[in-house]
């Protein structure tokens, strides 16, 4: 009988052995499979880079791999290497997988950078604190000061309506508003998308609240400054919280959005014909309908920068309200001018508008991601254009104002295609399941190219000997 127990009992302990090894052997092999989190510097702090770490950094493509509007971005070591994860701010996980000289090439860039901004701020942590880049603290505390001072406080004296406190109240909004934004850079990461945005909220905010309070109250003065102060303060506070993780290109959305919307509700109000002698009821109702327009169009136009499926940068915005501005003037001439009856004065620019925010989406923005430099050549090639078009025929002493703005708009369009051809944008990028990281280099548009060459026309043109080719096209 003993002898039976203590068989049973080695049997009982062996099979528990085999079960403690399987199942170290189990965990062993989970921990193998998962991938360990990897500072991008040597001192170890950096174990995640976000677009505010990347600004004070000065991290750039083709430098930093990482392309488009992100939240974070996490360097990973697993059984199958090096890999990039980057979280876009509609949660999705792009991946990239990096070889070691990638990875040691971006690990020694980035420590670089972070001792030397380190040795400069004087404090081992100036690069993981955030808003402590002299340029965020300057531009975001002189940007508030600002408001307070030029927006806030005078809306406070105006609501305060008293000789004996207004000037009380002023001093304590605008000396709030300072000390405010002082203490907000020490706990929260904004930049410049951030200062962009808040001030425009403030200022979109204190117009529509008085717009507000003059369609539908019939308070005077002193009622509509406390709207536009409740309207400016709170639009401004909750931008701040809404845009805290904006980047450049939803910054610009914003803009573009804001001030699309407010001229597509005044478009649409001058085409019904409330502009023509309009009565208070016509006032009101125009002051609600671009207040809500103006206020619509932000969140729309973010929508737009951060949509999903192809990557819009801040320039890609800027090229698209391009197109809808030469669009716009294309409708005013074919209205037949600034004297033409108020109808089609204001329904074909805004129509024509609509279709060139829609013609430049499909031609300029999907195709191609435009940074600031290709958005200043599209610009001037606008520019040069409308008036290469435009002013011999003016100057020829033509006063037809339909067929000046036709010219000037066509003229513009063939100016913008020029200054794509010579700013040649990178192709556009994708950032659907699976990938979108970014590249390594720099990649620039594909296809079939135009290439003008100046120098080689001014040869030709001065009858120099050679061969000089004015025109390649690359294939």
């Amino acid at each position: 009988m003993t002898r039976r127990r203590t068989r049973a009992g080695y049997v009982v302990a062996w099979w528990l052995c085999l079960a403690a090894a399987a199942l170290g052997a189990a965990r062993s092999a989970s921990a193998q499979a998962v991938p360990v989190v990897v500072a991008f510097d040597d001192a170890g702090r950096l174990r995640e880079i976000t677009p505010g770490i990347a600004d004070r950094l000065g991290l750039r493509p083709p430098s930093w791999p990482v392309e488009g509007e992100y939240r974070r971005a996490r360097l990973l070591r697993g059984d199958a290497g090096w890999v990039l994860e980057v979280q876009r701010f509609d949660g999705r996980l792009d991946s990239a997988t990096l070889t070691d000289e990638q990875v040691g090439t971006i690990r020694l860039d980035v420590s670089a950078r972070a001792s030397s901004l380190a040795r400069s701020a004087g404090r081992p942590d100036a690069v993981t604190r955030r808003s402590d880049t002299p340029i965020a603290r300057r531009d975001f505390v002189r940007r508030e000061a600002l408001l307070g001072a030029g927006l806030f406080g005078p809306l406070a004296w105006a609501a305060a309506d008293s000789r004996a406190f207004s000037p009380s109240a002023y001093l304590f909004t605008a000396a709030g508003t300072f000390l405010l934004a002082t203490n907000a850079i020490n706990r929260t990461s904004y930049g410049r998308a951030q200062t962009t945005i808040g001030t425009f909220a403030a200022l979109g905010g204190a117009a529509a609240g008085a717009a507000v309070a003059y369609a539908t109250t019939d308070a005077g003065w002193r009622g509509q400054a406390i709207a536009a102060l409740a309207g400016g303060v709170g639009l401004h506070v909750g931008a701040l919280w809404w845009a805290e993780a904006a980047g450049p290109a939803d910054a610009a959305g914003v803009l573009f959005g804001s001030v699309a919307g407010a001229l597509v509700g005044a478009g649409a109000l001058g085409a019904t014909g409330a502009f023509d002698a309009p009565t208070r009821d016509d006032r009101r109702l125009t002051a609600g309908v671009l207040a809500t327009t103006t206020l619509l169009g932000a969140p729309l136009g973010r929508a737009y920068a951060t949509r999903r499926g192809a990557r819009v940068t801040d320039g890609d915005v800027g090229a698209v309200a391009i197109a809808g501005g030469l669009g716009a003037v294309l409708g005013l001439g074919i209205a037949g001018g600034t004297t033409a009856a108020a109808g089609p004065r204001y329904l074909w620019p805004t129509a024509l508008g609509v279709a060139g925010l829609v013609a430049g989406d499909r031609l300029l923005a999907a195709p191609f991601d435009h940074d600031t430099a290709d958005l200043g050549t599209l610009a001037v090639g606008a520019v040069a254009g409308a008036g290469i078009a435009a002013l011999p025929y003016w100057l020829a002493g033509n006063a037809n104002e339909r067929t000046l703005l036709i010219l000037a708009a066509v003229g513009g369009m063939v100016g913008v295609w020029g200054g794509e051809v010579v700013a040649r944008p990178r192709a556009g990028t994708r950032v659907g399941r699976g990938g979108g990281v970014g590249q390594i280099g720099p990649a620039r548009a594909g296809g079939p190219r135009v290439t003008f060459d100046a120098p080689a026309l001014l040869f030709a043109a001065m009858r120099q000997p050679g061969i000089f080719p004015v025109v390649r096209v690359t294939f």
